[in-house]
């Protein structure tokens, strides 16, 4: 594993919602951790109640602000699981670079038991897939960036 290689995990890693990671590939180990903060406070009744925070609860809207105007962001349009292939042994639907044309399937958001296709509202090229594969999703959280294309 070369620098490089450990750059790309970090840069994974921080944009992942994961606490922690370690990872050993031939001889090398890398492990990772988020700083983590307890808030406790207290309520009427006297009972501590204690929250953890991640700093990704902190940057996650910073980093959405922070995308280049240029990208369009498409966004979940209601609460799932996110999934971008059609079954864990298929290939993504779509990776980063590829160029999408309006309609084509760039993920599934399963709801209520129901698998939804979820559709490229216009073209372009995908620029960051920001849905984890199997993982929850927030309605009207950034799942793709693309930039806009005449495809």
């Amino acid at each position: 594993m070369d620098i490089k290689d450990i750059y790309e995990v970090w840069d994974r890693f921080e944009k992942s919602s994961l606490s922690e990671l370690k990872l050993s590939l031939g001889g090398d180990n890398l492990e990772l951790k988020k700083a983590m903060e307890v808030i406790s406070t207290e309520d009427k009744s006297g009972k501590t109640k204690q929250q953890v925070i991640t700093r990704n609860d902190f940057t996650e809207e910073n980093e959405s602000n922070e995308a280049n105007s240029d990208y369009k962001e498409i966004k979940a349009p209601f609460v799932g699981t996110f999934y971008r292939s059609a079954s864990p042994e298929a290939k993504p639907y779509v990776a980063v670079g590829d160029v999408v044309k309006k309609g084509d399937i760039l993920g599934i958001i399963e709801a209520m038991k129901i698998m939804n296709e979820l559709a490229a509202p216009f073209s372009g090229k995908i620029v960051e897939i920001r849905a984890e594969d199997g993982k929850m999703i927030e309605y009207n959280q950034v799942l793709f960036l693309l930039e806009e294309t005449d495809v």
